[in-house]
C-alpha cells in the first residue's frame, strides 16, 4: 500500500503485476466496477495473497483502490491539486508550512479510518511528507535523515540552543488570498467599532491598553487593510499609540498582519518612531491570528529584519482564565518571541468571540462595540 512518501519512486509499481499476469476474481472485478463505473486505463496487481490493488484513471485523476479476495474494499488513494485540499489543511500548510513548496497531493480513505491527506512538500534541498486528517491536524511528519542535519543551525548570535529552520514559518502565500479589511475569526475581531481595554501593573506603573478598530483603511501594497488603534498609558499619560495595519483571508479567516505606524510620547509630545515597518520589498507580511488554530503551529507574527521580527507559538487550546470582565475558558494561548532578542519572551492569551484578553501582565476589563 502506497503512501506519498513512496507515490515519488517508481520502484513501488514493480510490485504489482499487470492485469494480463494476475488473475483476479471476478467478485473483486465486480466489486471494482461497482465502485468505479468510470474508471478507465485498469492495471491490476497483487499486494499480497489475501489483496488485490487497481491503479486507474478516473475524471482526471490517478488513483489506486484496493480489495480483498472477496470484493470487500479496502482502500483508495486519488491525487489532488492545491485547490481540492480541504480548507483547514490549506490552513495547516500555511500557518505551518509556509516555507515550502507543495508538489504532491493525496487523498486516503480506509475502511475503518478516517480520511488522511498526504502531501510532499519541498524547499531548496529539502523534501518532507506531512500526513494530515480533514481538520488539518498534522499526524506524521517525516524528513530526510540527511537533511536534518543542515536544518539545524544556531537560534541567533547569542549561541543559545538549535532551531530547526522549517519550525518556523517565515513566508505565506499571500497570492492565494482574497483579503478583506472586515471581518473576523475565532479569536481576532476586525469590525470597525470593536474595542477592547487591558489594565494591570507593570513594575511601578500602572497601564491600560486600549485597541479600537477605526473606521479606516490603510493599503499596503495592493491590499486594503483595516487600521487597528492601540494606545497604551502609564500612570494616566499617554506613552505610545501604533496604528496597525491587518487583512483577513476571506476562505480561510487567517488574519495577516502588514505593519504599523508608531509614535511613541514623553510628557505629551512624541519623541520616536521606534518599531514601525510596512509589508514593501524588503519587509513581508505575518501572520497575526491562524483561522484554523493549531496547538504547537509556530509562525511569524512580523517581518522586518533588524527592525521587528515578533513570533508566536500556539501552547495551549483549552486554557482558562478570570478577568475582571468575566471568566473565559477554552482560551488560545501564545508564546511570543523574537530572534532579535534572546530573552524576549511574553504570553497572551485569546478568548472566544472576544479576542485578545490577557497581555502580559494587562487583563481585560471591558469589550464591545462603542460609536466611532
Amino acid at each position: 500500500m502506497r503512501t506519498v512518501i513512496a507515490f515519488v519512486s517508481a520502484v513501488i509499481f514493480t510490485s504489482l503485476v499487470a492485469c494480463a499476469q494476475t488473475k483476479v476474481p471476478e467478485k473483486v472485478k465486480t466489486a471494482f466496477q461497482t465502485r468505479f463505473p468510470a474508471a478507465k486505463d485498469v492495471e491490476w496487481g497483487k499486494e499480497s495473497d489475501t489483496e488485490f490493488e487497481a491503479e486507474f484513471e478516473m475524471n482526471g485523476k490517478e488513483m489506486t483502490a484496493n480489495f480483498d479476495v472477496d470484493g470487500k474494499w479496502l482502500e483508495t488513494e486519488s491525487t489532488l491539486s492545491k485547490d481540492e485540499l480541504p480548507a483547514q489543511v490549506l490552513a495547516t500548510l500555511r500557518t505551518q508550512f509556509g516555507d515550502y513548496k507543495l508538489t504532491v497531493a493525496e487523498k486516503t480513505e480506509k475502511v475503518g479510518k478516517p480520511t488522511v491527506f498526504e502531501v510532499k512538500l519541498g524547499k531548496d534541498e529539502t523534501d518532507m511528507e506531512v500526513v494530515m486528517g480533514e481538520n488539518g491536524k498534522v499526524v506524521k511528519k517525516e524528513i530526510k535523515s540527511e537533511e536534518k542535519e543542515k536544518e539545524e543551525k544556531e537560534r541567533d548570535e547569542h549561541g543559545e540552543g538549535v532551531e530547526k529552520a522549517e519550525t518556523w514559518t517565515k513566508s505565506f502565500d499571500l497570492k492565494q488570498c482574497q483579503f478583506s479589511s472586515t471581518g473576523k475569526n475565532r479569536f481576532f475581531i476586525l469590525q470597525p467599532g470593536y474595542q477592547l481595554i487591558l489594565e494591570g501593573t507593570e513594575g511601578k506603573d500602572k497601564v491600560k491598553l486600549v485597541i479600537s478598530v477605526l473606521d479606516e483603511t490603510q493599503k499596503i501594497g495592493d491590499v486594503k487593510t483595516r487600521v487597528v488603534e492601540e494606545r497604551e498609558m502609564a500612570n494616566g499619560q499617554l506613552i505610545e499609540v501604533s496604528r496597525n495595519f491587518f487583512a483577513i483571508d476571506k476562505k480561510t479567516q487567517d488574519v495577516f498582519y502588514f505593519g504599523e505606524d508608531v509614535d511613541i510620547y514623553k510628557n505629551g509630545k512624541v519623541v520616536g518612531h521606534e518599531g514601525g515597518w510596512k509589508a514593501d520589498e524588503k519587509n513581508h507580511a505575518g501572520l497575526m491570528m491562524p483561522g484554523s488554530v493549531l496547538l504547537g503551529a509556530r509562525y511569524y507574527q512580523e517581518v522586518a529584519p533588524g527592525i521587528a521580527m515578533d513570533r508566536a507559538e500556539i501552547v495551549d487550546t483549552e486554557a482558562v482564565l478570570q478577568t475582571p470582565a468575566g471568566n473565559f475558558k477554552n482560551c488560545l494561548k501564545t508564546e511570543e518571541t523574537t530572534p532579535m532578542e534572546a530573552d524576549a519572551q511574553e504570553y497572551k492569551i485569546y478568548a472566544p468571540g472576544i479576542g485578545l484578553i490577557k497581555d502580559g501582565n494587562l487583563l481585560l476589563t471591558k469589550h464591545g462595540f462603542h460609536i466611532l
